[in-house]
């Protein structure tokens, strides 16, 4: 498999390290916006990204939750009906949660160089050293220390978690912040038509007092779980950026039994 050395750090401002960055890179920026639809997974972590074009790529890849470089193996498979796929592996994986991203790239040497603006979390820098098949785990770890000096990125700013990872804790904090002033609604197929055609039979939803729906549960027929997301980008709307209206739901869960529902595996 293919290996790379990756870094990942929160930033204040992405034009104060978009204005290092072009003072070293021999490409970019290219702008890039992105939905990762991440999916269960016995080992690693699979995801379905799609591009503003509506190409797509099945991306595979294991790599440890720590600060500073790390090595990532990866493989990544072109995907030309990626609205076709998400639904064969949703119906067989389940979701796990999405991320939505507009991405700046630049490319330093064998680095790609990423600014992140990630909804729901804020603005990241990443660093992914593609590694040639004769280099080790330690030249990669070498090429981006140096990368992080350059750029003014210290240590303080590094972040061990995944996208994902970082937006499901903040699903659990916004639900536990303000207890019960969040209520749950539930929907059926023939009360929301963005569940007509799909395999869910019952949509559970926590929504916050300003509208924003944190968290959202798919159940199956046979009560098994096939969808999980966390929060939207605008009040009132599913994940998938549908909007609803809250007199077609019913009563939801209680916040136990939604908890409940939500680790489960």
């Amino acid at each position: 498999m293919p290996r790379n050395i990756e870094i990942k750090a929160r930033v204040e401002s992405i034009s104060e390290i978009r204005r290092r960055a072009e003072l070293i890179a021999d490409e970019g920026p290219i702008e890039i916006h992105q939905l990762d639809t991440f999916f269960h997974s016995n080992s690693g972590r699979l995801k379905l990204r799609e591009f503003g074009d509506g190409s797509g790529e099945l991306i595979y890849y294991r790599r440890p939750d720590q600060a500073g470089p790390k090595e990532s193996t990866f493989s990544v498979l072109p995907v030309s009906d990626p609205g076709a796929l998400k639904l064969v592996l949703e119906a067989s994986n389940g979701v796990k949660g999405l991320v939505r991203k507009r991405r700046l790239l630049y490319l330093i040497g064998q680095t790609r160089l990423h600014l992140d603006t990630v909804e729901g979390l804020g603005d990241f820098l990443e660093l992914e050293v593609v590694l040639r098949e004769e280099q080790s785990a330690r030249e990669g770890d070498d090429i981006a220390e140096a990368l992080m000096s350059r750029l003014e990125i210290s240590r303080t700013q590094l972040i061990e978690e995944a996208y994902i990872d970082l937006l499901q804790k903040e699903g659990r904090r916004m639900s536990k912040q303000d207890g019960p002033d969040h209520f749950f609604l539930k929907w059926a197929p023939d009360t929301l038509p963005a569940l007509e055609g799909s395999e869910i039979d019952e949509l559970l939803l926590e929504v916050c007092p300003d509208g924003f729906v944190t968290r959202e549960i798919g159940i199956g027929g046979s009560g098994e779980i096939i969808h999980r997301a966390p929060s939207a980008a605008q009040p009132y709307c599913l994940a998938g950026g549908e909007a609803i209206e809250t007199r077609g739901a019913a009563e939801g869960p209680s916040a136990e039994e939604f908890e409940e529902l939500w680790g489960r595996e």
